[in-house]
């Protein structure tokens, strides 16, 4: 529901604003082969769609994003997925501060081979902000409410309060480095019974941000876990790397990591009382891209995939090799 009420409002926002310049659309498709861990090889066809908006009022803004990705994996369909993301965000900037407040939902579907369908619908609101320490150094903080419903055995829904607070540093004209401390307040309630599972994550937090000749955003948090029914602590890491570069005019080399590793031991508590992280989507790829017009690419792209269903379907996961096409406004 949360979903479609982003879908709504993007689109009532971006129709009136169609001829102001701010609207972006990116097509996409592509196609290969995805190996399965211990399978053969199986086809896969992806298409995507990406609309952006983004307004400027004086120092205050609006962004808005949207994003539709239908997959089939298998000749016959073996496996599918339709997924669909919005963002709304908005906030101001000033000389010694600023902050921002931001709605994301996502509503995932998957259709199994072995007739199993698993359907979950995230949402996260936040509010963030900075403000100018001295110098180059800035506070920093932000608070998140997250709200996940998994429609699938061992069926749950979470609720966290999320919380982050920490330095900014803007020292270099080129790259900032961001150090937090992450608290989380979590309830895992079972849909199918009264139990619940309350509990914390805790731990800090490092960003980097640099873009000169090459591009790199990497983020590396590692996070402690307590709750109700699992006494002794297990730990979560949870690591994102972008790099860009561009090996000529039209040439351009990326490396896209995405990842989560999870440690909890060994403990016979039911699956629906579980803690399972708002992220599910998991990757590590190469991509080169070559533009071939001045709206349209193409390129090629290799690596890990690992989408997390839930506690009791596992994982959809391989190896893919992609060629595609891409086709954006200006």
């Amino acid at each position: 529901m949360c979903g479609r009420i982003v879908f709504f409002l993007f689109c009532a926002l971006t129709a009136q604003n169609l001829t102001a310049g701010n609207l972006n659309l990116k097509l996409s498709a592509e196609g290969g082969a995805h190996r399965f861990e211990k399978q053969s090889n199986s086809p896969l066809l992806r298409f995507s769609g990406a609309l952006g908006f983004k307004q400027n009022f004086g120092s205050r803004f609006i962004r808005l994003q949207a994003r539709l990705t239908p997959e089939v994996v298998g000749l016959y369909g073996n496996a599918s997925s339709m997924k669909f993301s919005a963002t709304v965000s908005g906030g101001a900037r000033y000389a010694n501060g600023g902050w921002e407040s931001r709605l994301r939902a996502k509503n995932y579907y998957y259709q199994l081979s072995a007739g199993n369908d698993v359907y979950f619908a995230t949402a996260i609101f936040g509010l963030s902000g900075f403000y100018r320490k001295r110098g180059s150094v800035f506070y920093f903080g932000r608070l998140n409410y997250a709200y996940r419903d998994l429609d699938t055995a061992p069926a749950n829904r979470l609720d966290a309060l999320q919380s982050a607070a920490g330095l900014l540093w803007k020292r270099w004209t080129k790259a900032r480095v961001q150090v937090l401390f992450n608290l989380e307040r979590f309830r895992v309630s079972a849909r199918q019974q009264s139990r619940v599972n309350n509990g914390w994550r805790i731990g800090p937090e490092i960003n980097f941000h640099y873009q000169a000749n090459i591009f790199i955003r990497s983020t590396l948090r590692f996070l402690y876990q307590y709750s109700d029914v699992i006494r002794k602590p297990g730990n979560e890491i949870q690591a994102q790397f972008i790099f860009g570069k561009f090996l000529n005019p039209r040439l351009s080399l990326f490396a896209f990591l995405d990842y989560r590793l999870v440690r909890r031991p060994r403990t016979d508590v039911p699956p629906e009382l579980l803690y399972s992280s708002i992220d599910n989507e998991n990757w590590y790829y190469l991509k080169l891209e070559y533009e071939a017009l001045k709206r349209l690419a193409v390129y090629a792209k290799a690596g890990y995939f690992r989408d997390v269903l839930s506690q009791s379907e596992g994982a959809l996961s391989g190896m893919q090799a992609l060629i595609g096409v891409s086709w954006k406004t200006p």
